[in-house]
């Protein structure tokens, strides 16, 4: 690796297994080595992608932040800034960002980037005033600003006041999902359906937030097995709602049909092992669970929110239905899932359209452009 490289530090809050931090180490291993030396500071809590980068030869720096005020997690940040000799601080979520650009301003790194991963609908019903009004003082000290979707730069300028110059659309991206082997596929839809069950089986992958409209999933459950008394739906992932979903199901006496998956590292296979992927999400920046579904071939059902709608063309990638809404859900679900061969034509497009569009390689190009604007990279690399 060239020496004189550009050092790039991503700070994220976690390295636990969400959309955001997926995405971080696609980029971040694709990087060219030989231009950028990246770096990974994680804030709060370190997760299983740590040993993803550091198998990749990435170098992972944990800060142990307890809080917004721990000022011994920013001097230490800051610490690292400096010793590493940082070019360019590129942060991903709120508490990444609120740290890492506080701690680049203190240490003096030139370069200060920020991914915005949400579009939200209603930020003043979604985000604590404290955080809009810490982001938008943050704005005069972030060089470049990259929005997931047209919906992130929109909230970008007209909520956190960031000028447009400032701002460039780099959607996330996937890296095409591997082969499943078929006795994999079988193994988990036999688990998921139980002895002598053979489906419909769909699904969800999503931390179990307010944001992903779970409830909303399990409130149309009911509506679907009217129809389709075999259907069971599997969501895979962890979070704070977790409890309360499961009492909702109880109450709505669909939890046997309802199969609480827990967090999981082989999505290719429990993407392979659904019928249809569903997201009814409340808002989205761009949902990389979405993107992974669509490249597995997999039939979706989402609500037409926020960056969701940039990726879907209703009909032909996917189907779209009003957020908050199960009835409107079920009837698409159970449209798909009665009409077999829609499902295929609409999987296949999908694969095509996200293959072609939303690659990791594709995108990478234009993260280093970005890169490349703000360091002169080519001078300081030494041609």
């Amino acid at each position: 690796m060239d020496r004189e490289a550009i050092t790039v530090l991503h700070v994220i809050d976690t390295l636990g297994l969400g959309g955001a931090e997926r995405f971080l180490v696609g980029l971040v291993t694709h990087l060219d080595r030989h231009r950028f030396r990246p770096l990974v500071a994680w804030i709060t809590a370190s997760g299983p992608f740590e040993e993803d980068l550091r198998q990749a030869g990435v170098p992972v720096i944990g800060i142990g932040a307890r809080g917004h005020r721990d000022v011994a997690a920013w001097r230490r940040l800051a610490h690292v800034m400096r010793q590493e000799g940082v070019h360019i601080v590129h942060t991903h979520l709120f508490v990444d960002g609120f740290y890492g650009r506080l701690a680049a301003l203190w240490s003096g790194v030139p370069v200060r980037i920020v991914t915005q991963q949400n579009a939200y609908d209603d930020p003043g019903r979604r985000l604590p005033a404290w955080q809009i009004w810490a982001n938008r003082l943050l704005v005069p000290v972030t060089q470049h600003f990259v929005a997931v979707s047209q919906a992130a730069k929109e909230y970008l300028h007209k909520v956190e006041w960031v000028p447009r110059h400032k701002i460039s659309v780099v959607p996330n991206a996937i890296e095409p999902p591997p082969p499943v082997p078929e006795e994999e596929v079988r193994a988990l839809r036999a688990a998921w359906l139980g002895a002598g069950h053979s489906g419909p089986l769909i699904g969800t992958v999503a931390r179990l937030e307010p944001q992903k409209g779970l409830d909303v999933l399990i409130r149309a459950l009911p509506l679907v097995r009217r129809t389709l008394p075999g259907v069971r739906c599997v969501i895979v992932g962890q979070g704070a709602l977790e409890p309360e979903l499961r009492a909702l199901a109880r109450e709505l006496r669909v939890e046997e049909h309802v199969v609480f998956a827990g967090t999981r590292r082989d999505i290719p296979a429990v993407l392979a092992a659904l019928d249809l992927f569903v997201l009814p999400s409340r808002f989205e920046g761009l949902s990389l669970a979405l993107l992974e579904a669509m490249a597995a071939g997999k039939p979706v059902v989402a609500t037409a929110v926020s960056g969701t709608v940039e990726v879907i063309d209703p009909g032909r990638t996917g189907i779209l239905v009003p957020p908050e809404d199960e009835g409107a859900l079920a009837r698409a679900v159970l449209d798909l899932l009665t009409r077999p061969r829609a499902m295929q034509a609409l999987g296949e497009r999908a694969r095509a359209y996200v293959l072609q569009h939303y690659t990791i390689e594709r995108i990478v190009h234009q993260y280093t452009h970005i890169y490349d604007e703000h360091t002169g990279h080519k001078s300081l690399a030494g041609g």
